[in-house]
């Protein structure tokens, strides 16, 4: 049995917005292709509960490096993220 944190995390994933690798643009965007398109953010963070994954826009800077540097925000969010799971 899932805590209700837990079990909201994995009926309706987070997706979250960064400007650049150091700066998150937006906490909680709805899980659409229009809110993709229209944010205007380059990088990406699902946390789908069992899945995570950090994934950049087609129109991302390409001097923007990928994968994200381990001592950016995204890469600190994953593996606290993964300690969080009760699964």
């Amino acid at each position: 049995m899932l805590e209700p944190s837990s079990l909201h995390r994995a009926v309706y994933p987070v997706l979250t917005s960064y400007a650049t690798p150091d700066k998150q643009a937006y906490p909680r965007h709805s899980l659409s292709r229009a809110a993709l398109i229209t944010s205007g953010s380059p990088i990406f963070f699902l946390d789908a509960f069992t899945i995570l994954v950090v994934f950049y826009s087609s129109t991302a800077d390409p001097t923007i490096p990928f994968p994200p540097p381990h001592d950016c925000k995204p890469s600190f969010f994953v593996p606290s993220v993964l300690t969080t799971l009760n699964i």
